[in-house]
């Protein structure tokens, strides 16, 4: 059925497909397959598997905004570091580790937001690589158990956090 309504609209930039459980590595293969600009993808709530989000990144280099909240079935989200033009990055409660997000922030050259809310594998060394690292400064939405008052000086000069309860 999505097949269809892709066949019909060559122009569509934003796809939510959010909650859609159903759809397999090879529903997401004869997405990518298509001659579509997507700039805009949600995956959120999906049975998306790493191969999955490895086949989404390596071939549809073009998106711009991506969420992929509580997808527990992945646990490698590096690949997300291969999306050039992606400037807003949705990733919340998920199983990132901190390697994957270092990878992700000085992959993605244009990322301007990330928000790892509730990705309570990150840890402050996360935060800290971002003082060391050369990389475009994203302001970042924090939301996992993290004081501000163990944030480097340096880091809060640069970034723009948002702590919630």
């Amino acid at each position: 059925v999505l097949l269809k309504c892709f066949k019909n609209s060559p122009e569509l930039t934003k796809l939510d497909m959010m909650g859609c459980l159903s759809v397999s590595l090879q529903g997401f293969k004869n997405l990518t397959n298509q001659s579509f600009n997507l700039t805009n993808l949600n995956i959120s709530f999906t049975s998306l598997n790493n191969k999955a989000l490895s086949y989404i990144c390596e071939n549809l280099g073009q998106l711009e905004i991506v969420t992929i909240s509580n997808c527990h079935n992945i646990g490698k989200f590096h690949y997300i570091s291969k999306l050039n033009k992606l400037e807003f990055l949705y990733c919340r409660d998920n199983f990132i580790e901190d390697r994957d997000f270092i990878k992700i922030v000085n992959g993605a050259k244009n990322l301007q937001q990330i928000d790892i809310s509730s990705c309570n594998l990150l840890t402050n060394k996360s935060l800290k690589t971002l003082t060391t690292k050369k990389v475009k400064r994203p302001p970042i939405i924090v939301c996992f158990p993290i004081s501000k008052n163990i944030l480097p000086k340096n880091l809060t000069d640069y970034h723009k956090f948002h702590f919630y309860p």
